[in-house]
């Protein structure tokens, strides 16, 4: 099912951005919502612009990345 479609030029960082304006599109300020991805969404940017929306994001760790994951305990405390 194909909920929102956003166009954008290829540049290693598009496909999260136009991630966060289509969430800004479903958000509201008083009910939180939850997003899932990959792992190529962990980065701080994006945890970031989720939060800021009032989203919560599940992401999949990249514990491989230098610097570690971008998820922090407000997401990982929780099983599942």
């Amino acid at each position: 099912m194909v909920v929102n479609v956003h166009t954008t030029q290829a540049d290693g960082k598009a496909e999260r951005a136009a991630t966060a304006e289509m969430l800004g599109d479903v958000c509201s300020d008083t009910q939180r919502i939850t997003v899932g991805a990959d792992k190529a969404y962990d980065t701080r940017g994006f945890i970031r612009e989720c939060r800021a929306l009032n989203v919560t994001p599940h992401v999949a760790q990249n514990l491989k990345r230098i610097g570690g994951s971008a998820i922090d305990a407000r997401t990982t405390r929780h099983a599942g």
